[in-house]
Formats: structure tokens, sequence, C-alpha cells
């Protein structure tokens, strides 16, 4: 579907570069796929400039030391609140995920006095958002290899990395996945193997009881899927979570048109096991659990335009304002 690969590439690094450069001395700019360093210095200056309603978690390093700090947006009542989690970067060349979830934070934060809508999903609700989630491959997808998808571990006979995605302890290995540490969906040498997965997993479970709601941002395919990946048989509740998907993607698509397709997982797109979504579901057992598919459908794939993050983020906020207003209705 694309003539030239390389060049697609190498036109948009070159882009992000110049464009880098030429706003490092102005405002953040949420319309350039950012370096992980600037994330996180972004989400810090964030908190520091909304003490009141926003604040920084570490969750751990990865493996080669670089922060994972979740940012926690919530206005403090004394009361307990449903808890939302959002991650992106779990996959490294998919930016387009966490550019959006960098959209969603500054929504919550830079809205909240100007929006009674807002204001109430920052009252009513605890927000929890870990932009990159797998930041050792990410960083390595913008220095050396811009489709990489791993993390970056090992080696194993000469390879590197696990796919985090294939790495919670939870139907590990069953289906979907790789022994093989040369593979693209290498499951790691056992559940949990990878320190990255350990920090998100050590950072929900307490959290379990109040969580309502974890989406996962992924790239690309324009799908909102639901549990289970590692079986074509649906949760107990399903209908309840296709629901709410059609609800939410109905509104994503009266914005732009974009349309999405809703279903489980290994239905819709394939079968995998050991995933964030499928955990999430079956050990801390959170009610609405998705992982969101952005854009394209596969014209650009993992190098979608930087004229497209915007678009994709504005949509993509509508439908999970529509998630945050059932978990208020449901669980406030």
């Amino acid at each position: 579907m694309i003539d030239d690969v390389q060049r697609l590439m190498d036109l948009q690094s070159e882009s992000a570069e110049a464009k880098r450069i030429s706003v490092q001395s102005e405002n953040y700019n949420l319309t350039i796929y950012h370096r992980h360093r600037e994330i996180d210095d972004w989400i810090r200056s964030m908190a520091a400039e909304y003490p009141d309603i926003a604040s920084i978690h570490n969750i751990g390093t990865s493996l080669l030391g670089l922060p994972m700090n979740v940012i926690k947006i919530s206005k403090p009542t004394g009361r307990r609140k449903p808890i939302v989690w959002i991650d992106s970067g779990i996959h490294a060349r998919e930016w387009i995920s966490p550019a959006t979830n960098q959209y969603f934070i500054h929504q919550l934060l830079t809205k909240y006095a100007e929006d009674s809508q807002v204001q109430n999903f920052v009252d009513q609700i605890e927000w929890h958002i870990l932009p990159v989630v797998n930041p050792d491959g990410y960083e390595y997808s913008h220095t050396h290899d811009r489709m990489w998808r791993k993390s970056r571990s090992g080696p194993i006979n000469g390879c590197y990395g696990a796919d985090v995605n294939r790495n919670f302890d939870f139907k590990w290995m069953e289906i979907g996945a790789s022994s093989d540490p040369c593979s693209s969906t290498f499951a790691g040498t056992t559940p949990a193997s990878e320190i990255e997965t350990r920090n998100l997993r050590d950072y929900v479970l307490p959290l379990a009881n109040d969580m309502k709601a974890f989406i996962t941002m992924h790239s690309y395919s324009q799908l909102w899927l639901t549990p289970w990946g590692y079986t074509s048989e649906l949760p107990s509740d399903y209908d309840d979570l296709y629901n709410l998907a059609v609800k939410a993607t109905d509104t994503l698509t009266s914005m732009y048109g974009t349309e999405y397709t809703v279903g489980s997982a290994a239905n819709v797109l394939y079968e995998s096991s050991g995933t964030s979504r499928d955990w999430a579901k079956g050990v801390p057992k959170v009610k609405y659990v998705y992982t969101v598919e952005l854009r394209d459908t596969g014209y650009y794939s993992f190098l979608l335009p930087e004229d497209q993050i915007e678009p994709t983020s504005e949509e993509t906020w509508e439908a999970i304002k529509v998630i945050a207003s059932q978990i208020i209705l449901e669980f406030a």
C-alpha cells in the first residue's frame, strides 16, 4: 500500500526534527511526535502548573533507566472515586498512541476551569494516565528502527526485546505469542519477565477495587476491542462492554466520519494471549476494558503523518468522554 516505506520514514523523521527545533523555546506542540524525555518533561510541567488537580507518580524505571511516570488527574475530595486508567506506547512504533494520550491530559487540565463537563470528569473521576509503557522501545524507534515494536531486553540468541503486550501473567503463551526471542511477538522468558510489565502491574493492582475502566491505546486499524484475545468466547458482561463501545465510537465517527469496528479482540482482530487487556479483565477484574487501535486502516499504518495527530486526538477524546460519562453514571 506504500510504494516506498523508507522514504516516508525519512520524510517523517526530518519533519519531526525540524518542528522540534522550531518549537523548543515556545509552547509545547501537541501536533508533532515527541521523544520520551520531552513527553515526561511536559507531564511534569503540566502537573506543576495545575497542582490542585494533577500530580506525578513514578511507577519505576524501564530496563535502561528511563522514568515511567503516571500523571494522576483528579480534584481531591476526601472520598473514593472511580478510577480510569489510560496507557499508550506499549508497542514502540505506534507513535500516535502517546500523542493522543497527551491530548487527553491537555484537555483534562486546561479545560477544567472553563468546561463544566471536563470539570465534572475531574471532580468525579480519578484519572491515571501513563503516556509511554515501553520507553526503551519507543526511544529505539526514534533513534534506530522506526518499525521497532518490542522492549529492549536481552539479547537472547542475538535478538533483543520482548513484546510487552504478550508478557502479562494471564493466559501467558497460550496462543498468538511466540517463544522465539527473534519474533516480534516474543512473549518473554517468563510471565512478567519485563520490568515494564511488572511496573504497570504493581501500580494497577492496588487500585483494582476502584478501577472501573482500563483503556490501552494502540495503532493501527480503527478498532475498539474488548476482551478476550485468548479465546473467541466472550466475557459474561460483553453486552455492557459492546454497547458502551458502540456508543463511544458512534460519537467518534460523528466528528470526522472516521469509522471504527467494535468487538472482542479474538473475533475482530486475531487471537493473542498475555495481553494487558485480557490481564486487566482477568486479574484486577476491571469492568470496562478496551484496546483502542487508532487511525488509520493501513494506508500509512504505523507511519501516520503528523497532520493526523490533531483530528485523531480530537475524535478519540469524544469517545473517551462517552466512557467517562458512563463511569460517573454507574459508579460515582
